[in-house]
């Protein structure tokens, strides 16, 4: 029962630190093929996936919403789920997609490249 107590701790501690991460200034959109995830959560599930975004993503959640579209999203040989973020009148911003492995988001765009959600346009005023 400690040990559960104790990985819960863990858990929402790391998602307390991921909107500090979006305060740091950056131009580049495309991440190297080394890209390696600093996150130490494992085994994020589809609803702690759609918590990471909202809590990173700083948006009125009663206009907006988290939709998933991919469950089983690959990119550079690891698994994430893949989301859109949208009003009623359409999609805002890229794709959103968050590893299974570590909880680690990043946005996706059309042309397979992807930057971290405080390097993208639209995203970064709302971390």
């Amino acid at each position: 029962m400690k040990i559960r107590k104790f990985t819960v701790i863990i858990v929402l501690a790391v998602l307390l630190l991921i909107p500090a991460a979006c305060t740091k200034a950056g131009s580049a959109k495309e991440q190297p093929a080394a890209f390696q995830p600093t996150l130490t959560v494992q085994n994020v599930d589809q609803s702690e996936a759609a918590n990471v975004i909202k809590n990173t993503i700083r948006l009125d959640y009663q206009q907006y919403k988290v939709d998933l579209t991919n469950e089983n999203f690959n990119y550079n040989g690891n698994q994430y789920y893949q989301f859109v973020i949208s009003n009623n009148h359409s999609e805002i911003g890229p794709s959103v997609i968050v590893s299974k492995n570590n909880g680690m988001i990043l946005c996706y765009y059309p042309d397979h490249s992807v930057s971290e959600v405080y390097q993208d346009d639209v995203f970064k005023s709302k971390c």
